[in-house]
């Protein structure tokens, strides 16, 4: 029905009626209009907002409020962000979180109905909602932290290693293809597994002051042989008219792979007094630079290789290496804007660090180090061959130290320490030049000079302890208190502190009377031998129970009731020891009981 004048006329009256309507009446008002005008209410609110006669619905009295605390939500994305798997996917609805967490008594998620005082729980929209508005959603939760960037000080300050499958592997046939994505992907892992031995690596190293790229390829998997091998190529000479890059860093940084941690490379790079610096796992930006360049590398140089057919690593390295020289050589670095060799050339002499040739290197890898003692004329022993070790401090007469050949001087080795930070400290020592006659070339000469080594640490030790305790300043005072017997620190009363001391209170303990088994008593050895009829001799006696005892083992077999009862009647306080035998007979015979021995003079 068109919109005529009349037709808004009345429209307007319907209007005003509506907003004019209270709480509750607005439903038939609507529905009384729509029969008058011969519409339904659906195209009576429609015409009523065509003609720009609809009100704007009132915000709800409740609007902007959540249902949900943030601690409630929290809980909830503890329940939900735990469940997502490995790769990242979220696995669990809001729904299934909230109904595992209400269960459990972890939150209630639900809002009080006001008619029934029911706890009524929310929707998964609310949910949402409330999420979204705590800024806990999965979304604002994956974005990444914030960071910082490092910065290195010069060329060959740092470098950063890393090791990537490109796209092309081997072909049983010969020659090399490139994989693509519709037969390896994460879906097809068995293609991998084939070709597993067959990948093609590629190993990137870069310089982070200059951004300076290098990287070569490698048949097979990663392994420690083959990052040292990539490591030396990186650190030795090239074509100085092409490629300058070279030398060894001061530190390296690389991702905590099995074969970066594997002693071969850390003996290399400890010998070489390079700082090994093993990133934390999953934070690729920790090695920004060379992650970007092998970003590049794959783009840059990789892409071009479907215009040729590629039949080795040598015409695949060759290839790259041209594509190096040319990148580093004429492409403007973003940072800097200076091309990457044309920084590097910026190198200073102390910062240049020559590498041993390859062969050395890789001797290096197996870290050969010796403990040897100090000797009395601070010198070390290390293949035949004596080392000065006096410019080292702190060293003292027969201790052990760690010492390894030097990979920058033939003439020298290295000792290693370690420093409160467990890292390692090279100290060049120099080979002793010695005479002809097997002296050392820097001895005192007989009659003509008198030379003497610094003080160790233990000696100084030694002579700031006796002067201490003799209160006297130098060697010859001190041997002087010596010779006249001073006591230290002019005399210590050695007594004091035990008089000082108060003694603790000992009880007197209650005691047991020695039982003596033999009846004579107070006799020496002397009197036994020379005159045994003057010795006294004292009788035990025995109680009614110790004598009922005895009187049982020497009747054996015939001891009863009775005879106890008999005993008990004859003798009620005991009897002698030496009475046993004629108990006995009166028992057996019921003789009269025996006539008791005074003892003693009793």
């Amino acid at each position: 029905m068109a919109l005529t004048p009349d037709r808004i006329i009345a429209l307007k009256g319907v209007a005003d009626a509506l907003q004019a309507a209270g709480h509750g009446n607005k439903t038939a008002i609507a529905l009384n209009q729509a029969l008058r005008l011969g519409c339904t209410v659906k195209t009576l609110y429609r015409q009523l907002e065509e003609a720009g006669l609809s009100q704007p619905r009132k915000r709800r009295s409740d609007a902007g409020q959540l249902s949900i605390s943030r601690e409630e939500a929290m809980k909830l994305m503890a329940i939900k962000t735990t469940a997502q798997r490995a790769n990242g996917k979220d696995g669990m609805a809001y729904e299934n979180a909230a109904m595992l967490g209400r269960a459990n008594g972890l939150f209630a998620m639900g809002k009080l109905d006001k008619e029934t005082g029911e706890v009524v729980p929310v929707a998964p929209a609310t949910i949402a909602r409330a999420i979204r508005s705590y800024g806990l959603d999965m979304k604002t939760l994956r974005t990444p932290a914030p960071h910082r960037g490092a910065k290195s000080l010069h060329p060959n300050h740092v470098w950063q290693v890393d090791a990537s499958v490109c796209v092309l592997y081997y072909l049983d046939d010969g020659g090399l293809g490139v994989m693509e994505a519709d037969e390896f992907y994460k879906n097809k892992p068995e293609n991998f597994q084939k070709r597993a031995k067959q990948m093609v690596i590629r190993y990137v190293c870069t310089d982070h002051f200059t951004g300076t790229v290098y990287f070569y390829y490698y048949l097979g998997a990663e392994s420690g042989e083959m990052l040292c091998e990539f490591f030396i190529r990186c650190m030795q000479p090239k074509d100085h008219e092409k490629e300058p890059f070279h030398g060894v860093p001061f530190i390296v940084v690389l991702d905590p792979g099995a074969a970066n941690k594997g002693a071969l490379f850390r003996n290399l790079c400890r010998l070489l007094g390079i700082k090994v610096i093993i990133h934390r796992p999953k934070n690729p930006r920790a090695k920004g630079s060379v992650e970007k360049h092998n970003d590049i590398v794959e783009r840059g140089f990789e892409t071009t290789l479907i215009a040729t057919r590629v039949e080795s690593l040598e015409q695949l390295n060759e290839a790259g290496g041209k594509w190096r020289r040319w990148f580093n050589g004429n492409r403007k670095h973003s940072r800097h804007g200076h091309t990457r060799y044309g920084l590097w050339q910026t190198i200073r002499t102390e910062q240049l660090r020559l590498a041993p040739d390859a062969g050395l290197c890789r001797q290096l890898m197996t870290g050969k180090t010796a403990m040897r003692d100090v000797r009395g004329d601070l010198t070390v022993s290390f293949g035949g061959v004596s080392y000065d070790v006096r410019h080292v401090p702190h060293l003292n007469i027969g201790q052990k130290v760690e010492v390894a050949q030097s990979p920058y001087r033939t003439d020298a080795i290295l000792l290693i320490e370690q420093d409160e930070h467990k890292r390692d400290v090279h100290w060049v020592c120099p080979a002793v030049e010695m005479t002809a006659g097997g002296f050392r070339a820097d001895a005192a000469t007989w009659g003509e000079d008198i030379k003497a080594f610094a003080d160790t640490p233990a000696v100084t030790s030694m002579k700031a302890i006796e002067q201490l305790a003799y209160g006297v300043e130098g060697k010859l005072a001190v041997d002087q208190a010596r010779r006249e017997r001073k006591p230290v620190f002019n005399g210590l009363d050695i007594s004091s502190h035990l008089e000082a001391t108060t003694p603790a209170s000992y009880m007197v303990r209650p005691g047991t009377e020695l039982d003596i088994k033999t009846p004579v008593t107070n006799a020496r050895k002397e009197d036994l031998l020379a005159s045994p009829a003057d010795l006294v001799v004292e009788v035990r006696q025995l109680n009614l129970v110790q004598l009922a005892g005895r009187l049982a083992s020497a009747m054996p077999g015939e001891w009863t009731p009775e005879h106890y009862k008999r005993i008990s009647d004859w003798y009620p306080a005991g009897a002698p020891e030496s009475e046993i035998g004629a108990i006995v007979d009166r028992l057996k015979g019921f003789t009269e009981p025996p006539r008791l021995r005074a003892v003693g003079g009793a």
